[in-house]
């Protein structure tokens, strides 16, 4: 089990925003609701990111996670830490997080950065260390210019930055440790369980219609969920 833990949730409830708690803030920032009638996610109403992303980029690369299939074996998190040759004592650029359905049904969900349509860390950086490449939509770091000021933790609303002596790291989707953007991040190709893909927003959300939808917010975070 995952020892990032946090106490569950009931995800059909409006929380308190608690910074502290990784799916509270993502729910407070107008993300995702399971409804208490039924296993289908509803949405802000709200434009979402594959209904704008295009106007910017080419291909915005996301990650799919199957929240019935997740167990918190922690696979994902360890590959991730190996890949991008981080000690297992930082933090992970993944963790599991833990929500309950409107059925009571426990659901865990692997979760990193959400390569947001707009980045607010990147908006906060007075360094101007981040970006988010055209290309592909990935949101990334440049350590040379990075001051670990941590403005980007703050303005995140799912505490998604990590720090260590060379400043803040996240999910890059595997780019840094030289994995192209098309190919499958370590940890959606570790996962046992096939419960945490990679590929094209818009491809998989054209493949799975009806069945998977897109994590909303101010965002845009880049992230599709199914149960």
């Amino acid at each position: 089990m995952s020892e990032d833990r946090r106490e569950p949730m009931m995800v059909d409830e409006a929380p308190s925003m608690t910074r502290e708690a990784f799916v509270a803030g993502a729910l407070a920032a107008g993300a995702v609701a399971v409804l208490a009638g039924g296993e289908a996610f509803a949405e802000t109403g709200e434009a979402t990111p594959s209904e704008r992303r295009w106007d910017a980029y080419g291909t915005q690369m996301g990650f799919w996670v199957e929240l019935g299939k997740c167990v918190d074996c922690g696979t994902c998190a360890h590959k991730c830490n190996r890949a991008n040759a981080k000690p297992e004592a930082e933090a992970p650029r993944r963790r599991i997080v833990e929500a309950v359905t409107g059925k009571g049904k426990a659901v865990f969900a692997s979760m990193s950065c959400m390569h947001c349509l707009d980045p607010s860390c990147m908006a906060v950086c007075p360094a101007g260390a981040i970006s988010k490449r055209e290309k592909d939509g990935a949101v990334v770091v440049d350590h040379k210019k990075c001051i670990g000021c941590r403005y980007c933790f703050e303005a995140c609303p799912f505490e998604v930055p990590r720090y260590n002596e060379s400043g803040m790291y996240k999910c890059d989707f595997c780019i840094e440790n030289g994995t192209y953007p098309d190919a499958t991040p370590a940890c959606a190709a570790a996962c046992p369980h096939d419960a945490l893909h990679f590929g094209s927003i818009e491809a998989m959300l054209a493949a799975h219609k009806g069945k998977i939808v897109p994590l909303t917010g101010i965002t845009g975070p880049n992230v599709l969920l199914s149960l």
